[in-house]
């Protein structure tokens, strides 16, 4: 009787052969027909499992100098149909001639393919944790937060940098990323572009400090903000002189006016920070611990000034009046604050363009001109050189430091001439919001 041709259709109908003695067993039906492999066969249990197996002599099969034919599995049987395993046993073949172990060789394969696959996850991983956001965030609380200046550089960071590259692997991120990202904010404001590039290169800088030559966890070679010339990509960034004329200064009152605890916090916050020229973080970040109003004076620790140096500023009779004001929050210590005194505010364009808002409606016949928080800062100085104010005491009212020997020599703080000079200018300010009539001709003293 000839032998039947194996088909996937005929191994359907294959039965499991019975148990011999009470004990399994099985069946091996030979590969035969066109294409056949003539060591390749099905084995078929009692159990029911069907499996293509290869009968031969493997390389690593010897036994006493001798190589014993034996069975190997090489698949199972539905899921590899007769022709695919053909085509691997013919392949297993192949590996026998040239004295290959093939299952050795499909190990050794296993483990190539799972290291390969293991060292992905781990890049994959690496890339997750070392994207441009989890970088610059671990930046920013290790070292931003630490700095005077550090909330405007959390927030260009997160506004200008993290929303562009957050997801993208900081090693990734290019030349041209960087360049793009200037143009794209000098079409917002020159300034802007340039504390956003200042930004971007600080963070790579402090990466490329990190990270070891040998074996970097980030893969950062270079700063992609290395030989950059963004004076050349939009121009020289131009100085700020803008000083607030005295028509836009009566603007700025008039917008501010009102009781304190209704127009809470711009409107204390503005005129204060007019009449102390102090920085916008010094104020929006005072605390009531610093301010004796009794002594009427206010003192800053040294990790609250630019020059790291404590300063006491002496208070205007007008400031004192307008910090007695204030409304005085129980759950925090904060002067200024939208979250009951537990946080400062921090929103400083959308104070910005709410006084803006408020100015337009007065702004009459011409518009005034752009200006930001800072700018009263330089117009109050400007205004102080037109007092009876000395340079040095004018300086050490906006907490300059004096420069060159001189402050090794003197060491006299100008305290009362420092109140002296915020006492003139608030005077100055009276005259210039509130200007007496036509008809009042000021006394002269003999």
């Amino acid at each position: 009787m000839a032998i039947r041709r194996l088909t996937d259709e005929y191994i359907k109908t294959l039965p499991f052969p019975p148990a011999k003695n009470g004990k399994p067993t099985y069946d091996l039906h030979r590969d035969n027909g066109r294409g056949a492999i003539a060591n390749l066969g099905l084995r078929i249990t009692t159990g029911g499992a069907r499996s293509w197996v290869l009968v031969a002599r493997f390389p690593s099969g010897k036994r006493d100098g001798k190589h014993n034919p034996t069975a190997r599995k090489i698949g199972r049987w539905p899921q590899m149909r007769l022709a695919e395993a053909r085509e691997t046993a013919d392949g297993w073949n192949r590996d026998i001639g040239r004295g290959v172990d093939p299952q050795e060789k499909a190990a050794e394969e296993a483990r190539a393919k799972r290291a390969a696959r293991e060292e992905e996850q781990r890049e994959q991983a690496r890339k997750r944790a070392g994207t441009f956001s989890n970088v610059a965030e671990t930046y920013i609380t290790r070292v931003a937060s630490k700095l005077r200046t550090g909330h405007d550089a959390a927030r260009i960071i997160r506004h200008d940098l993290i929303r562009r590259w957050g997801n993208k692997p900081i090693a990734e991120v290019s030349k041209t990323d960087v360049i793009d990202m200037i143009e794209d904010i000098a079409e917002r404001g020159q300034y802007a572009a340039y504390q956003a590039y200042a930004q971007a290169r600080t963070i790579f800088n402090w990466c490329l400090e990190r990270e070891d030559p040998r074996h970097p966890k980030l893969g950062i070679v270079a700063s992609p903000c290395a030989n950059l010339r963004i004076d050349r990509l939009i121009g020289p960034r131009p100085p700020r002189q803008h000083t607030l004329t005295d028509r836009e200064i009566v603007l700025l009152w008039q917008a501010t006016e009102g009781d304190p605890l209704v127009t809470y916090p711009l409107g204390p916050y503005v005129r204060l920070l007019l009449i102390l020229a102090v920085r916008r973080n010094e104020l929006a970040r005072a605390t009531w611990p610093e301010f004796d109003l009794d002594q009427a004076t206010w003192k800053l620790a040294d990790t609250r000034t630019k020059t790291a140096k404590p300063r006491v500023i002496p208070l205007s009779r007008l400031a004192v009046e307008i910090l007695k004001a204030l409304p005085r929050f129980t759950g925090g210590p904060y002067l200024f604050s939208t979250s009951g005194g537990r946080t400062a505010v921090t929103n400083f364009t959308r104070l910005k363009e709410e006084i803006d808002r408020k100015i337009a409606v007065l702004d009459r016949p011409a518009p005034i001109a752009p200006w930001r928080f800072h700018d009263l800062r330089r117009t109050a100085r400007s205004n102080w050189s037109a007092l009876p104010i000395l340079p040095v005491v004018a300086e050490m009212m906006l907490g300059h430091r004096q420069r060159g020997i001189i402050p090794v020599y003197d060491t006299y703080t100008y305290f009362d001439e420092q109140r002296a000079g915020f006492e003139a200018w608030c005077a100055r300010l009276r005259a210039i919001v509130e200007p007496a009539p036509d008809n009042v001709v000021p006394m002269v003293r003999a």
